[in-house]
């Protein structure tokens, strides 16, 4: 029967342990990572309120100068753009909405020859860069449905 109190009290001290060490040093280096790409965000923007913005995590991007901004950051919307700052290398990624021409939720998606695929649904972006080539870039963010409608409406009114 020792043994057996043993054993419990072991895995009790490991999840008790594993729950300390995801709250006191995971979630602070994901908080700061958010809160950087936050203030690149607000610097990508000039101190203009976005339409609407959220912490983000880019899963993919087809552009090889920028697979730097894989990670976690904040995703935002303008009247004129989405963009994209990450919270780690303090880049940043803007795409005018005139230039998205899609904009869908998808569980998986191919880039850079890679598949991404995610248990939740992802944000997909395809654009034409200004050397007239598409490009792609995924993120995990809370109701991608939403961000579409949002994105859908701002390109909306770009063009009224």
């Amino acid at each position: 029967m020792s043994v057996l109190w043993l054993i419990l009290g072991v895995i009790f001290i490991t999840a008790v342990l594993s729950i300390c060490f995801v709250y006191f040093v995971v979630r602070p280096r994901v908080m700061g990572r958010v809160e950087t790409g936050s203030l690149v965000l607000g610097q990508e923007l000039h101190g203009r309120e976005p339409l609407r913005s959220a912490p983000a995590n880019c899963e993919g991007i087809s552009d090889p100068e920028r697979l730097h901004l894989k990670g976690i950051g904040a995703l935002g919307l303008t009247d004129q753009a989405l963009v994209f700052g990450h919270g780690q290398s303090q880049g940043s990624v803007i795409i005018p909405l005139a230039s998205i021409d899609s904009v869908e939720v998808l569980k998986s998606v191919e880039i850079l020859a890679k598949k991404v695929r995610r248990p939740n649904p992802v944000l997909v972006v395809n654009w034409t860069n200004q050397g007239q080539s598409q490009k792609t870039i995924a993120w995990s963010v809370d109701d991608p449905t939403q961000w579409v409608a949002a994105i859908e409406q701002a390109k909306g009114d770009l063009h009224a």
